[in-house]
């Protein structure tokens, strides 16, 4: 009985090309794995590769006629299916994948490996592409109350969703301030360049501003910049990534803030919004103008501070300096 089977075996490795009957005999179809899965995969050209546990094609028939793959992609791409293996089948996509987009990839039944057996359901599996990221500093202030923050994110945002979900809160008072998007302070030559800003069309794309586009959407934002009200007064829509902002109302003086992304952010090629708020910075507004007091360095290399408050009336206590290092005046 053994003879007869390795036999077998053998007749079908001659006829077939082929001994995935031996090598299988008896397992069902199966999808061994999808490449790309998971999180956080990058949105770049590239390919999605279906892997099989049996050989789905002879060896040298890898060329066969692909054009009815029983493989759908959601959201669509473009794909140049291929057997790159007799048992891997490759999608090469010409497209980018989409920002922070969850794509599902669902296989039919109608695949049939060497041996004849086929998938008992359809599958789905799921990938998402890389999530949006947010970070700013403020080097810059238009008064001891406001300062301009430069907010980058790692995909272009609609000015709408930027003043829509960029808030500043008081941690002190939890109260929100509204902000409002304006001009680059000290406006640099790299930020001007063309492919900074996208602008909305009237079919729904988006596209690279032209030089034109660019020079009004940066006179739009001089001055007091675009706030909810001027944008909801029908300001034209268009994105960046990079967004300079400020409240739309003075901050309180010595007090804590934070400014923050809420939760639902979506940026303008992405599908998935964000599902919880992204924290960019805490930062202190300066209390009122104040000379303080003077510091300096002894004759021993110690700091000696002399403050001027109200329970101090002599302010000629400043001793001990070393004569070399000069004084340093304190201000709030």
């Amino acid at each position: 009985m053994v003879c007869k089977f390795r036999f077998f075996c053998i007749l079908s490795l001659l006829l077939s090309g082929s001994a995935a009957w031996c090598e299988n005999g008896g397992d069902q179809l199966r999808i061994v794995s999808v490449t790309p899965l998971g999180e956080e995969v990058p949105t770049t050209r590239g390919e999605i590769i279906i892997e099989f546990n049996k050989k789905m094609v002879a060896f040298g028939h890898t060329d066969k006629d692909l054009r009815d793959v029983p493989v759908e992609i959601k959201p669509s791409l473009f794909c140049d299916w291929r057997w790159t293996t007799t048992s891997q089948l490759t999608c090469t996509h010409r497209d980018y994948l989409r920002d922070t987009t969850t794509y599902v990839v669902s296989i039919g039944t109608s695949f049939e490996s060497l041996d004849g057996s086929k998938l008992e359901n359809p599958i789905e599996y799921t990938f998402r592409t890389l999530s949006l990221g947010v970070h700013g500093r403020y080097d810059f202030w238009r008064s001891p109350t406001q300062p301009i923050f430069t907010v980058t994110f790692t995909q272009p945002m609609s000015l709408g969703t930027v003043l829509k979900k960029v808030q500043i809160q008081n941690i002190h008072t939890n109260k929100n301030h509204q902000i409002r998007a304006v001009a680059e302070p000290r406006r640099r030559n790299w930020l001007t360049n063309d492919s900074r800003y996208f602008i909305l069309n009237e079919d729904g794309s988006w596209s690279q501003a032209s030089a034109t586009d660019t020079e009004e959407i940066q006179a739009s934002l001089e001055g007091e910049g675009i706030n909810l009200n001027r944008y909801a007064m029908g300001n034209r829509e268009f994105a960046s990534k990079v967004w300079n902002v400020e409240a739309s109302s003075p901050l309180v003086v010595n007090s804590s803030y934070d400014i923050e992304v809420e939760k639902g952010a979506r940026s303008i090629f992405a599908s998935d919004p964000t599902s919880e708020s992204m924290h960019i910075a805490r930062f202190e507004v300066y209390p009122n103008f104040d000379f303080i007091g003077l510091e300096c360095i002894n004759t021993q290399g110690m700091f000696e501070k002399q403050l001027i408050d109200g329970s101090k009336t002599d302010r000629n206590q400043l001793r001990g300096c070393d004569p070399d290092e000069g004084i340093t005046l304190l201000f709030t």
